[in-house]
């Protein structure tokens, strides 16, 4: 399973942003896309694990994540907030 398209389109918006940017000033934008996310995967009682994956690699995506635990669902807890809190 891969990371939620979410995750991927931010990524792209970043790298989009950048571009236009670099367009705009008439320069050559370097950013590049690489493929890779993650998404959390709460399991209950305060737990969570992180799932991470690569879009890109051949001949298939790669996926992997460690055993659930509290330490990942702090972080994920960290990453929501961060996230959600208005930029400026």
């Amino acid at each position: 399973m891969l990371p939620k398209a979410g995750v991927f389109a931010v990524a792209e918006g970043e790298v989009v942003a950048a571009h236009i940017a670099a367009a705009a000033l008439g320069r050559e934008a370097a950013e590049r896309f690489d493929g890779r996310g993650f998404c959390y995967i709460e399991t209950g009682a305060g737990r969570a694990a992180k799932g991470v994956g690569s879009f890109f690699d051949l001949p298939h995506p790669v996926t992997g994540s460690d055993p659930p635990d509290e330490a990942q669902y702090r972080d994920k807890l960290a990453w929501v907030e961060e996230w959600s809190s208005p930029r400026g």
